[in-house]
């Protein structure tokens, strides 16, 4: 999961105005929570165009996403074995019903559908823009400071590639040392528990006094925002598709 960071293109959808990109990615979230299997076929179509746009992320990380199509295989899994309806496959205490099957198989595609429109986002925006766009967006909103938020969501969107590195070289160290022979799961899961946190741990602290001695604060410089008429067209479509999918 390294892989989940700003991938460098000039593609229609690295182009497009954040705003866009993160209202759209708001509604269509929101509408997949009621989407059906004909709304998830047109959903897979807006996704296989984005990935058509930014396809080397794909064909050269693919290997990536594995374990998360298998957490997709366990929902669906679960789903199949405790609904209840016409059973399909009985095994001992386990049974398949049909009905288990369709949820399953639509819960995971949700799933999917989310998870894969969050990846496009993050692949194609930098996180200063992430942040310049939520700050916009938050702006008019009473309460919580905009800037703040934007800046926690900005920092967010640096450590979760930091997470899984530093989870990559704790596993690569106790392999080394032969940890991963032992047969006591817990062994194994304390060895590497406890390093990778310490790990986390000492670069927050290095990044918040880094961050103290550089004088950061919430008001900063961002980039410019602009909209253009590329930028209207395309969120004028989702935002149809997604009242399409939500009625």
């Amino acid at each position: 999961m390294t892989f989940v960071r700003y991938q460098p293109g000039d593609s229609l959808i690295h182009r497009l105005d954040v705003r866009v990109k993160l209202l759209a990615l708001v509604l269509l979230a929101l509408s997949t929570a009621r989407a059906d299997f004909g709304d998830l076929i047109i959903l897979g179509l807006l996704i296989a165009v984005g990935i058509f746009f930014i396809r080397p992320l794909f064909t050269k990380r693919f290997s990536g996403i594995l374990w998360w199509l298998g957490f997709l295989l366990v929902v669906c899994a679960a789903r199949a074995l405790t609904t209840a309806g016409t059973p399909l496959l009985s095994f001992r205490i386990f049974t398949v019903t049909r009905e288990g099957v369709f949820e399953g198989l639509q819960v995971a595609g949700r799933l999917a559908a989310i998870g894969l429109l969050g990846l496009l986002l993050v692949a194609s925006t930098r996180s200063v823009e992430i942040k310049a766009g939520v700050q916009w967006l938050l702006r008019p909103v009473p309460g919580p400071a905009a800037g703040r938020v934007a800046t926690m969501l900005g920092l967010l969107l640096r450590f979760i590639p930091m997470i899984f590195e530093q989870a990559q070289r704790t596993s690569e160290a106790i392999k080394a040392r032969g940890i991963q022979r032992r047969r006591n799961p817990l062994y194994r899961i304390k060895f590497f528990a406890l390093p990778l946190l310490r790990r986390l741990f000492e670069d927050t602290d290095n990044l918040i006094l880094a961050m103290q001695a550089r004088g950061y604060q919430d008001r900063r410089t961002d980039p410019p925002l602009s909209f253009k008429t590329t930028d209207a067209v395309v969120g004028l479509g989702l935002v149809l598709v997604s009242v399409w999918i939500w009625f």
